[in-house]
């Protein structure tokens, strides 16, 4: 960017729900306890609160800054239970709510660049209907190659994909899973990958001569990540390698089975459970280790297979969308979804041949390709057109 434009940030969050109000206030009526999770359990207390947060959602808003940018914050409340055909109703309300302030605030922007098209696309979409502000809209989610989002959302999607002066997606695997359920977009299309972080921007890359040979993998502890297969693999690993060492970042619900199935294998001291790390602390591991490992099966891109190559690590990918435009034979190894065979094969070839690789061209590419002002030009580039400038 050149220094001229202004941005602010408008951050909506659905917490709790109207039913749950209700049934808290008929418990309390029945001299029971209410939801502990509400804010207050106290019948006056839940009443005023479910009549503020439903009636009065610019109530909610908080408003702070982050190095000069103004971030309004809105929170609101479930009208239904949570589910994904309806929430999509209630964020738009509350979304609203939070413009309304922003604008009361602030003005009208010239422009909104709106991420993912459930909610966010649909806010912008009826805010440029109503006031005319053009749009941009950005697509991250998994939703879609997931086949997560509901039939009944398909129109809107499909209006607020038209609407917009640009959708990007972040990548060419994901614009092919929105094409393949809602159709070729009705606008203009830029795939834009994500932007390298900052921090990323300045890490020295390791001297790895080192022993044991460490693995490192970064992601939350879910089925779709795939860790399960990666411990399997490894334990394969071992018996070509007994060198080798991995360290799983992250946390979630399968961290005790997946610690289970380690002790079970007797991978003992050779694989760490790290947790959930500060992002400070994971440039740490990054810089420790001496190659990533990114398993998961399904990516609309993998910001952490960026991040690891910033810091000049060859990476192991399953091929899952986003990956495949990202690891290249110069930077790390691809395999196929599901493959265990190649996974193990992958890693012994790169930890038996990791001085190939060559960390600071790995890294200079990376910091070139998605870094901060790359990045910049090209996202100015498409604000610039949306707005006619």
């Amino acid at each position: 960017m050149t220094g001229n434009e202004r941005f602010g940030v408008l951050s909506v969050r659905l917490r709790h729900s109207v039913p749950m109000y209700i049934r808290s206030i008929l418990r309390r009526l029945a001299l029971r306890p209410a939801d502990p999770a509400l804010p207050g359990t106290r019948l006056s207390t839940l009443c005023r609160e479910l009549t503020r947060r439903w009636f009065e959602p610019r109530s909610t808003v908080t408003v702070a800054e982050w190095q000069g940018t103004p971030v309004v914050r809105v929170e609101g409340l479930y009208g239904t239970p949570p589910s994904r055909r309806y929430d999509p109703i209630w964020w738009q309300r509350t979304g609203w709510a939070g413009y309304r302030e922003y604008c009361a605030r602030y003005g009208r922007p010239d422009l909104i660049h709106a991420h993912n098209t459930i909610s966010a696309g649909l806010l912008a979409h009826r805010i440029s209907r109503r006031d005319g502000i053009p749009y941009v809209l950005t697509e991250h989610s998994s939703a879609y190659q997931l086949d997560e989002v509901p039939a009944s959302l398909f129109p809107a999607v499909r209006a607020a994909i038209a609407g917009a002066r640009a959708f990007l997606p972040v990548s060419k695997a994901l614009l092919q899973s929105m094409v393949t359920r809602i159709g070729q977009p009705d606008t203009e299309v830029t795939v834009l990958g994500n932007v390298l972080p900052r921090a990323f921007m300045a890490v020295p890359p390791r001297d790895r001569a080192g022993s044991p040979f460490t693995f490192l993998t970064v992601g939350s502890l879910l089925p779709v990540k795939n860790q399960t297969l990666l411990l399997s693999a490894f334990a394969q690993v071992l018996s070509t390698r007994p060198d080798c060492r991995l360290v799983l970042v992250g946390d979630g619900p399968l961290r005790q089975s997946l610690e289970q199935q380690s002790a079970e294998a007797g991978l003992g001291d050779r694989v760490e459970f790290a947790g959930l790390l500060e992002p400070e602390q994971v440039r740490a591991q990054m810089q420790q280790a001496d190659a990533f490992v990114f398993p998961s099966q399904f990516e609309t891109f993998g910001v952490a297979l960026i991040e690891a190559l910033a810091c000049g690590l060859p990476v192991i990918a399953m091929a899952s969308g986003g990956p495949e435009e990202i690891v290249t034979p110069a930077n790390g190894r691809l395999v196929a979804p599901a493959d265990a065979a190649g996974l193990v094969a992958a890693m012994v070839e790169v930890a038996s041949a990791s001085g190939s690789f060559d960390a600071e061209a790995i890294q200079a590419s990376a910091r070139t390709t998605w870094g901060p002002q790359e990045f910049g030009q090209k996202l100015r580039a498409v604000y610039a057109k949306a707005c006619g400038a």
